[in-house]
Order: structure tokens, then sequence, then C-alpha cells
């Protein structure tokens, strides 16, 4: 397989001989060392302030909306954003962007519900709600798949992060970076709580917006004719498409394919999870010290994440336009997801690449304080002050919710080390399994709550242990399918390594082949090709180790992975309502305030 075009290629001596201190050029050291010290002072600043956990967890209810607005956007926009979706446009166009498009419609739900809702009931914890609705169970079970989902993600991203560093930066050890940027985090999360996450998610919303635009405008500056010549040949080549290359896509209504409307329900779905159940977003509902600002923060922020996916989408199809003009100034195998570090590096000026550089730690920062953040508000009211330790003095549970935010810092740095064990290939697989499992019907369990009046503890509970078991198998085909593509990916990598099979041969046949068609391959689908030759090759002897291959989801029930969450949240809309008519309805006044038909009730107890 080929090397990265960062340690490879015409450009790779060259990209040495221009950094300092081995691994950096001095003007763009200078801005990410400012970005780093900035950051930190803010954290510092708020921990210096915070003196009780009112503070810690709600910023005392008095942030103003319009910093609570920026810290959502920079929330919303995760380093994932900043570095994949110009990958996704450079190589095809804006149709990934399509489910991003739903996410004002949880906005919308949040500013006329659940805002109202959260502030008027007092909740700290969002899922404080859960125990009042159906017990202290769905609270704590709530609560638990929330914490690890988020540890979760939080090592993800910081591997991710890590990753797009050290690519631009070879030199760099990956494990060292991940335990260097994982440690300033958890640093500066952990002394100021919710305030700091919030004031630092402004600066770095801002930081991150200014390394995007910086890139737009070098690209102007670069390209003859400017913005129009970028504009013109990316619509005459389609690049500006939300449908992909086939408009009819558009409309197909399968749920067994990656269609628009999978996107679609899958971007409602989660768009209105995240405003209902996410910690993060409660916490934000409630830092205000208005009811109307929260509400301006929530559709505000929605709507200000829009234009920042298209001008992601848009660099890459500034980096298509300029490296079709200057096609020398880059390796010729190269995937599309290397591109934007290649140029951040190779084509940016001194101290602007630092900017950018910034710009992709602060989306990932913005994303893991949010989530370090809500583990600690959850954990410490819904296990530890509910649970474990009652009727301790605040001072205690100030103490407690540190802690806790110091262990989930733990936990995200051996979740990342962790990652970088793994093949590349296989985390976001992974990532998909896991984040299944862990949303088995959470919404649809807020829903029956909420929407209705009929539904009980006991149709409540079968719900979820049907969804679970829903949940577990689907993960299971799909995780049979999966790890027996894994497995073949080890048996093809040891075959080349061995020299059973010729890599370099296969490739040169494949590329004379495209040349004597008139095609230049793509590095994705050349790779692809050469994977698919070298299967053919070895067809008998992966028949004999490792059986036939498993169907996928798609291929066994009909339904896409993206799916999983629409399957799983009927069954429990469904199950919830049918298996609670089975035992006697509370009365309305023992569901006051606690579901939008008894929202202005008062609550009993």
């Amino acid at each position: 397989m080929p090397k990265s075009a960062f340690q490879s290629g015409p450009y790779a001596g060259e990209i040495v001989e221009e950094t300092a201190f081995g691994f950096m050029r001095v003007g763009d050291l200078i801005s990410l060392t400012l970005y780093l010290v900035v950051t930190l002072g803010l954290g510092l600043w708020a921990g210096i302030r915070t003196k009780t956990t009112e503070g810690y967890f709600l910023g005392g209810r008095k942030m103003p909306s319009w910093a609570v607005t920026l810290s959502m956007i920079g929330t919303a926009i995760s380093s994932m954003t900043f570095l994949a979706y110009p990958g996704s446009a450079y190589d095809g166009n804006f149709s990934r962007i399509m489910g991003n498009l739903a996410f004002p419609i949880g906005a919308l739900l949040a500013v006329f519900i659940f805002v109202q809702f959260y502030r008027e009931a007092g909740y700290i914890s969002a899922y404080t709600y859960f125990e009042r609705r159906f017990g202290l169970w769905a609270r704590l079970y709530i609560c638990v798949l929330y914490v690890i989902g988020q540890v979760w993600r939080m090592g993800l991203v910081l591997y991710l992060l890590s990753m797009a560093v050290t690519s631009m930066h070879p030199e760099l050890d990956l494990r060292l970076t991940i335990l260097l940027i994982g440690v300033f985090v958890t640093v500066y999360t952990v002394l100021g709580g919710i305030e700091a996450v919030i004031w630092t998610d402004v600066f770095q919303t801002a930081v991150l917006i200014l390394g995007g635009l910086l890139v737009v405008f070098v690209v102007f500056y670069r390209v003859d004719g400017g913005a129009a010549t970028v504009l013109t040949m990316g619509v005459a080549n389609g690049k500006f498409s939300l449908v992909g290359h086939e408009a009819r896509s558009f409309f197909d209504f399968s749920l067994a394919r990656d269609t628009v409307l999978v996107l679609w329900i899958g971007g409602v779905l989660g768009s209105t999870t995240e405003f209902a159940l996410d910690q993060a977003k409660v916490q934000r509902y409630c830092a205000t010290s208005t009811a109307r600002g929260a509400k301006i923060a929530t559709l505000a922020g929605a709507l200000g994440c829009i234009p920042l996916w298209f001008l992601f989408m848009f660099i890459g199809t500034c980096l298509w336009v300029f490296y079709q003009i200057h096609p020398d100034r880059m390796p010729q195998e190269m995937l599309a997801d290397e591109v934007f570090p290649f140029f951040i590096l190779r084509e940016l000026p001194v101290g602007l690449g630092g900017v950018v550089l910034a710009g992709v730690m602060a989306a990932a920062m913005s994303t893991i304080d949010s989530s370090m953040s809500a583990i600690s508000t959850s954990a410490t009211e819904d296990i530890y002050k509910r649970v474990l330790v009652p009727g301790r003095e605040d001072t205690h549970y100030l103490k407690a919710a540190k802690t806790i935010g110091t262990i989930s810092g733990v936990g995200m740095l051996v979740l990342a080390l962790w990652l970088t064990l793994m093949r590349q290939e296989t985390i976001l697989e992974v990532l998909f399994v896991i984040a299944s499992m862990l949303s088995a019907g959470v919404t649809g369990l807020f829903l029956i709550g909420f929407c209705t009046t009929r539904t009980n503890t006991y149709g409540a509970a079968i719900a979820v242990i049907l969804s679970a078991m829903a949940t577990f198998g689907m993960v299971y085909l799909e995780g049979k399918a999966m790890a027996w593509e894994t497995h073949l990916n080890w048996r093809i990598e040891a075959a080349v390594k061995s020299g059973e099979v010729d890599s370099e041969q296969i490739r040169a046949q494949i590329q004379e082949q495209a040349a004597s068609e008139g095609k230049q391959l793509k590095l994705a689908d050349l790779n692809a090709r050469e994977q698919s030759r070298i299967r053919e090759i070895l067809a008998d002897k992966i028949r004999a180790e490792l059986g036939d291959p498993p169907q996928h989801l798609g291929e066994a029930i009909g339904i896409h992975p993206f799916a999983m969450g629409i399957v799983t949240n009927l069954i429990v809309l469904l199950s919830g309502y049918f298996f609670s008519l089975f035992r006697p309805a509370q009365s309305l006044q023992q569901l006051g305030g606690l579901t939008w038909w008894t929202r202005n009730m008062p609550r009993m107890g």
C-alpha cells in the first residue's frame, strides 16, 4: 500500500526544510501557542469565579445568550467537520451535508417545547425528568448510557484530532500528542466548569471560523479569476450538488440504502434527541438569565451551524479547483481526506498555517469540553448525589464534580490510546456499532413519556427491554459482517507483506488498464480495485479460512444501519404505549408538569 503523501512525494523534502524546531514553522508555532495560552487563560479565569455547583454546572444562570449561541455552534462544528467535509466535497459534492440540514428542526422543537420545560422544571440534569416520569431505574439507565457514550465520543474526537496533527507533522509522536492535548482540555474544563466551556467555546468558534475563511481567501488569491473561477468551475462540474451525482437518488425511498430519506429521517431523529436529551444542550438552556435568551441562543446556534457546514464543504470545492489549475503542486497519489491538511502545511503562508491548525484543534476541543462538562454534571447529579452520597454540603458535590470530570478525562485518554492499536479503517465502523448500542430507544422513551399521559412505568420498562433486544440483534448482524471484512483486510495485508501476492505489480496492471481506457484513477479508487483484485486471487483460501461473507444488515432485513435508531425508537413508542394499557393509568394530577398535556398543572410531591 502507498505511504501517506505527507511522508513521500515530490514536496516531502521541501516541507521538512521549511519547518522549525524539527516539526513546525516558527510563525505557525507562535499562532498555535497564542491560541493555547488564551484558551487556558479563559479556563483559569472561569475557575477562579466558580464557587458553587450552581456556578459550575449552569454558570450561575447568568450567561449572555450570544455567548451560549457561539458555544452551541462551536460544539456542533467538530474536528470531523473541519477535516472530513472538505475531503468529501473535494472528492464529490455537497451531498454529505443533507442529514445536517435537519438540525434546525430539533432546535425549533426546543424553542417551543424543551427550553421552557427544562427551565420551569428547575432541573440541573436532563435525566431528572425520567425519574419523575418512570422511576429511578429510567434515570439511571439513561444517565449510564449517556456517560459511556460521551466518554467514547471524547476519546474518538481526541484520537482523530491527534491523527490530524501528526499527519501534518509526522515528527510528532501520536500517543504523546494524545496525552498532551487530552490533559490540556481536561485541565481547563475541570477547573472552570460550564462557564469555562462556554467562554472557551466562544473563542474557539471564532478561531475555527477564521481558519476556514483564511483558506478560502488564500485560494481566491492564488487562483486566476478568484472567486468567479472557483464558482464557475464548481458549478460546471456539479461540485455544489446536494443530491449526489444522480438527481433521482433524491426520490429513492428505500430504508436499506444510504438514501436522502434515510439521512433526513436520521437527521431529524438525531437533532430531536440532541436538543431534548443531551445534557450539554440542557445546561445551556438553563445557563442564560432568561427563557427568551435561551430560545434565541438555541435557534441562532442551530441556524448558525448551517453556513459553517457549507463553508467547510466549500473549502473542499476551493481545493479541488486549486489543484485542477495547479496539479503539479500535489503528489499524484493522495487520498481526498489528506488534501486539506496537505494544503495547510504546503500552501498557507507562515503564521496562517498555525491559525488554521488552531482552528482544527478548536473544533475538537469545543466538542470535548462540552461532553466532559455534561458528564461531570450528569454523573454528579444523577448517580453520586442521588444514589451514592446524598445529603452532603454543596462544596462536597463541587469537589466530586471536578473529580468526576478528571476521571472522564482519564477515560478519554485511555480510549484514545486504545484506538491507536486498531486499524484506522475499522474505527468509524466500531463507532457506529457502539453508538447504536448506546441509543437503544432513548428518544422513544422520552417521547412516550412527554407526549402521552397513558404510558406508565410498566409499559416503559417492557419497551426498553424490547428495544435493547432489537438493538443487540441488529448490531450482531451488522457487527458479524464488519468483523468478517476486518479479518479479510488482515488476510490481504498478510498476503501482501509475505509476498504471497505482488501488490506493486497488481497496482501497475490496474493503472495500465485505466490508462488504456483513458481514465485517471483516484487513489481511493486505485486502492479499492487493488483490494478487489487481491481478493479474487485469494478467493479459495479466503473461503477456506473465513467462510462465506455474512450479510450486512441491509441485505439481511432490509434496514440500513443508519436507520437502526428509527427502528428501535419506533419499537419503544409502539410497545411502550401498548403494554401500558395492561396497567392502570396515572391521574392527571400525578402527571402535573411531566407531559405536554399537563405541563401547566402543578407537580405533586
